[in-house]
């Protein structure tokens, strides 16, 4: 049966590790060598998973109004700057592409959107600062990963 083994040398110090049958081992090395001990669990990086759990929430889009509004990065943007033409011009009026298809925005609708926007964002990193002192208060259950998000 393949195993783990640490090869010695005269002073007991491990030389080389490797895989292979306990008899070749035994036969190659006679007395300098000993089972390896087994390798540690890995640890998740609780903070990487975290932050790409908040990345998920954050970019999976949200309901405002009865209109599907995509939350990816590159919508964000573009609902900033129409947020800000709106607060420009009260009178400023667009067709947005809503994952649903083209409506017609109003200026106040378009600082709406940015509005919930912004607050479904915030709520995702909101999520993850909660998540993230769990980790460090000792608190956190790797269950909470996917509950609370916007």
């Amino acid at each position: 049966m393949m195993a783990r083994f640490e090869i010695l040398d005269a002073a007991g110090t491990v030389i080389n590790t490797i895989v292979a049958d306990e008899s070749f081992v035994a036969a190659q090395w006679p007395g300098m060598w000993r089972e390896a001990a087994p390798d540690p669990e890995p640890v998740p990086d609780w903070p990487a998973l975290i932050a790409a759990r908040r990345y998920e929430a954050e970019t999976a889009g949200t309901t405002v109004d009865g209109l599907p509004i995509d939350t990816g990065r590159d919508s964000q943007a573009l609902i900033t700057g129409a947020a800000l033409q709106a607060t420009l011009d009260p009178d400023y009026t667009c067709r947005w592409k809503t994952v649903g298809g083209f409506v017609e925005l109003t200026a106040g609708q378009i600082i709406g959107v940015a509005s919930a926007v912004r607050a479904h964002v915030q709520a995702s990193f909101d999520r993850e600062a909660d998540l993230l002192a769990a980790l460090e208060d000792g608190t956190f259950d790797p269950a909470l990963l996917e509950q609370g998000w916007p």
